[in-house]
């Protein structure tokens, strides 16, 4: 299915390709008299971004304040607090104070940099902050499907981007942000590749994989950033689980406050039919919601239900599986969520399997009933209509990840 391989490339471009690149290792030495303001701002920003991945966004901002005090013509002090705003969205999709903040601390962080550039000159941090901002203006722009101005500023991302490398060819982090651009590119379909030439933009999957491992493995502030993303391409493009296992399973330990973390791992886990590994962090998860640990909210529950539907469905326990795809279903806190679309699309697909299509076909127009919120939903919608046209079967060429 041509269409939905293009919209889960454009979900995870969207979610991965034009996020924030955590660095401060692109920054110019400071002057004897900045000393003491320079270690208050490093120190603070250095807090910052592990509170951020902690989620713990009010402690992440009171070191942002810090670190704005101490030097107000940085622009990293105003881009990382754009970021606090990203994760806030990245939380809860619909809270639009945070879409808000988000793009108006963009705007100031680009703001500060420009003007930095033109009293100073140019400087591997200012373009470095600049490239991420306009980075984050086509995340927003991806956000409303907005698709030429998302390619427009990617452009201008990537520009400044490289501008920043060549200034300081030691800077790692700057690898983040470089694979994302070479890798998405070179995996979009050849009509965004067709229309991309025209404003000069290529990439290179091989390339853009090497630059990723390479500032996972030797960046300074944005090794977890590129991590994340690199379990994320082997565990939904790649299908190379075996490389995405040790980064998740980094991740997970190092940030034990960050539910995605333990949730991804069970997925690849899961992938790589290692199911007891898969439900130990399952249950982790609930453990940890029932407890009311931080972060771990409620919400988490019928996600937690629909993935345990998952792995007993793919170890072809169906009964089981069905249990928890109905528990997901039957929870209140999945409504105006994906959890419903993709729970009835998997029990409608396990109904065609045990040859009960009249069943399954309900499911499936259930799964066209609700509301296509969200790209997953999207997706969803799509494959009810494949399998209320033809029913799902094991031989399936292709099945939705």
């Amino acid at each position: 299915m041509k269409s939905f391989r293009l919209k889960k490339i454009l979900f995870l471009v969207s979610t991965f390709l034009f996020l924030p690149y955590l660095t401060l290792s692109a920054q110019i030495k400071p002057e004897p008299s900045n000393i003491n303001n320079k270690s208050i701002f490093t120190s603070s920003i250095e807090k910052s971004i592990d509170y951020l991945y902690n989620l713990d966004f009010d402690k992440a901002k009171l070191e942002l304040n810090k670190a704005i005090e101490a030097d107000k013509e940085n622009p990293a002090g105003y881009f990382y607090t754009a970021m606090v705003y990203w994760e806030r969205i990245l939380s809860n999709p619909y809270d639009k104070e945070a879409f808000n903040l988000f793009q108006d601390w963009t705007s100031k962080s680009i703001e500060v940099a420009e003007k930095r550039i033109k009293e100073k000159g140019k400087d591997s941090e200012s373009l470095f902050y600049l490239g991420g901002s306009y980075g984050f203006k086509a995340r927003r722009d991806l956000i409303k499907k907005d698709w030429w101005q998302a390619l427009w500023n990617a452009r201008k991302g990537r520009f400044y981007l490289k501008e920043a490398f060549e200034l300081n060819p030691q800077n790692y982090d700057t690898y983040l942000g470089l694979g994302m651009y070479d890798y998405f590119l070179d995996k979009m379909p050849k009509i965004i590749k067709f229309f991309s030439f025209f404003l000069s933009l290529s990439g290179n999957k091989t390339l853009g994989l090497e630059e990723l491992t390479k500032c996972a493995t030797q960046g300074k502030f944005a090794k977890t950033e590129a991590k994340y993303v690199i379990v994320s391409i082997y565990t939904y493009l790649e299908k190379d689980y075996s490389k995405a296992l040790p980064f998740a399973i980094e991740l997970n330990e190092k940030y034990p406050r960050n539910p995605r973390f333990y949730y991804t791992t069970a997925i690849v886990y899961s992938k790589m039919k290692i199911w007891d590994e898969a439900l130990k962090l399952t249950d982790e998860i609930s453990e940890k919601t029932k407890k009311g640990e931080p972060n771990f909210t409620s919400d988490w529950i019928p996600k937690v239900d629909y993935l345990k539907g998952e792995i007993y469905r793919e170890k072809q326990n169906y009964s089981q599986a069905l249990s928890f795809y109905n528990l997901a279903i039957n929870s209140d806190l999945a409504k105006d969520t994906w959890v419903l679309p993709w729970s009835n699309l998997r029990i409608g697909m396990i109904f065609d399997l045990l040859g009960q299509r009249k069943m399954a076909v309900a499911k499936y127009r259930k799964v066209l009933e609700l509301k296509d919120i969200s790209e997953e939903n999207t997706y969803a919608h799509e494959f009810a209509k494949k399998y209320l046209s033809s029913p799902y079967s094991k031989n399936e060429s292709e099945v939705p990840e």
